[in-house]
């Protein structure tokens, strides 16, 4: 993967202003086509932990999931939205009402995207992996050609930040995330197995949304705080090597980044 790291000022969540910083973080890396080829299936998987109002802090802003999307349907991809919280009711009124709560049915209604409501586990073998040889994961990334994922920049009370590697524990299905912290207590072992999620999901492109963060006990716990940045790259630990800097933090304190 290559390590460049595109860094965008961006102040706030007006969504015409964060469009242009994230074509311009993007521009910077060789532009949305370099990735998206028409017809494509694009998993647009932003970080969407629980059904929360975006001033918290807690979810991808539905305005930087929006200007991901536009671009992948320039470039003529077909998009889905897709996440795995692991506390929205299973049913097709509990994912409207959680969608509607993040910003993301109107995101939809704007755009023509897909919004994910269906969860079907699938276990696909990682002989690459260093501990995770096979990996729980979900249809929606292996019937997708190639993954965006939009992550949110956060503290974590366990992994103690949250950001790019992280946001891919997402693709494991909601309720085999509680196995998976009951088998991994300790946080390098949990960070090897996030590590290997990265080389099975392989994202084409990541872009992070730091224009407001979440400092405290994440990941949903804590207060927003101001950023001001976009960030886009195709290696999600340079992005996160990068976002560790942007807010002053040692990047070996981080389980993922020190492995």
């Amino acid at each position: 993967m290559d390590g460049s790291v595109s860094l965008v000022r961006c102040g706030e969540y007006d969504l015409q202003r964060v469009e242009a910083a994230v074509r311009q973080a993007v521009d910077l890396l060789g532009g949305m086509q370099r990735f998206v080829q028409p017809g494509q299936r694009v998993l647009v998987k932003p970080n969407l932990l629980q059904a929360s109002e975006p001033a918290k802090a807690i979810i991808t802003h539905p305005a930087v999931v929006q200007a991901v999307v536009r671009l992948a349907q320039e470039a003529g991809g077909r998009v889905l939205i897709a996440d795995n919280p692991v506390v929205i009711p299973m049913s097709e009124r509990g994912w409207q009402s959680a969608y509607e709560k993040m910003g993301l049915a109107a995101l939809a209604s704007e755009t023509g995207a897909e919004l994910n409501t269906r969860i079907v586990p699938q276990q696909v073998s990682h002989p690459a992996g260093s501990l995770i040889r096979v990996v729980d994961t979900t249809a929606f990334v292996t019937e997708s050609d190639l993954v965006i994922s939009v992550c949110k920049l956060k503290s974590h009370s366990f992994m103690r930040y949250t950001g790019a590697v992280k946001n891919l524990f997402g693709t494991v299905p909601g309720a085999t995330k509680f196995g998976y912290h009951a088998k991994l207590q300790t946080a390098d072992h949990f960070a090897d197995m996030l590590l290997d999620l990265v080389t099975f999901v392989r994202p084409a492109l990541t872009v992070m949304d730091a224009v407001v963060g979440l400092d405290g006990d994440g990941p949903a716990a804590g207060q927003p705080f101001p950023i001001g940045a976009l960030l886009a790259g195709t290696d999600p630990l340079a992005v996160d090597l990068a976002a560790l800097e942007l807010v002053g933090q040692q990047p070996a304190s981080v389980p993922t980044m020190a492995r």
